[in-house]
Formats: C-alpha cells, sequence, structure tokens
C-alpha cells in the first residue's frame, strides 16, 4: 500500500448528500456521526466538501484509522441511513466509503460495473483493498488492477 493511501486510511467520505451554499459543513458531519449513537466528540472532526457540486461528496477526516473502522461497523448495523433519519431534507440514503486514491477509486467503479454486469453478489472495499465474491458461499477474490479484472473476463470462473 503507498504511503499517499496510508494517510487517505484514517478518512471517511459520506456520499449523497446534497450541498447547499452557505452550508456549515463540520455540522452536517456532527449530526450524521451522531445519529449512529456513538460517544465521539465531533468537534475533533474535520469536514470538508470535494467540490460546490449538487452532490459533492464529504471528506471526514479522523484522528486514526481505528475510528474510521468503528464509525463503518455502527454504520453497517444501521442497515440503511436516510438524510431524513439526520433531520436532514430529503430521502436519499446516505453512503459510507473509505476515502481511497483515485486510480482506486477508479477501480472499485469498474469493479462494481462487472459485479452488476456479471450477477457477482458483493464488491466491497477493506482497508484500502478491493473484493469482489460471487457468492456468499465463494471466497471473496482480491481485485488489485484492471488486469485482475481482465483476467476474470478472459477466463473460466474458478472460485
Amino acid at each position: 500500500m503507498s504511503f499517499e493511501q496510508k494517510k487517505c486510511n484514517k478518512n471517511l467520505i459520506i456520499k449523497n448528500v446534497p450541498f447547499k451554499k452557505e452550508e456549515k459543513t463540520e455540522e452536517i458531519v456532527s449530526i450524521i456521526i451522531q445519529q449512529l449513537e456513538m460517544n465521539i466528540d465531533t468537534k475533533k472532526l474535520i469536514g470538508k466538501r470535494l467540490s460546490t457540486k449538487e452532490k459533492a461528496s464529504i471528506r471526514i477526516e479522523l484522528p486514526n484509522k481505528d475510528m474510521r473502522d468503528l464509525i463503518m461497523k455502527k454504520r453497517k448495523e444501521k442497515c440503511v441511513m436516510k438524510l431524513r433519519d439526520c433531520g436532514l431534507p430529503g430521502d436519499n440514503n446516505i453512503f459510507f466509503n473509505e476515502n481511497l486514491l483515485r486510480e482506486k477509486q477508479e477501480l472499485i467503479s469498474k469493479v462494481r460495473k462487472y459485479r452488476k454486469d456479471h450477477n457477482y453478489k458483493c464488491a466491497r472495499v477493506k482497508n484500502g483493498k478491493i473484493y469482489l465474491r460471487k457468492t456468499e458461499s465463494y471466497q471473496a477474490k482480491l481485485i488489485r488492477s484492471n488486469e485482475d479484472l481482465r483476467k476474470l473476463l478472459e477466463g473460466p470462473e474458478t472460485e
């Protein structure tokens, strides 16, 4: 794992929260994190919009990777989290993702498309690594590159 990715590993990306001019991003982050019912001092979290587009993602800079993992675990326990659950306007689902470098972001997009096109059960990221699983009974495959995806397309599926 690159040094740059290790720096990103303590951060989270929140997606699908509409941007509003003059919003206070840290307040939005605080509201969303509080909804996870965690005992976290949200004043120590730094939230930044990645752009000013309507559905620009928010990057949360956390003190350490352990806190990121705990937040991801709590988020998973909630199953579905919607804007209205946080007292924010709208009915969008809120998505939490690991902060990845652009190269990995592009790869996970391709892996997710491959998952959908080839009826795979799951494509996920854990600790900056991308995994693809055909069904619950198969072991997840580590996808490191476009080459790994190409091999899946060319060869017979042997799980």
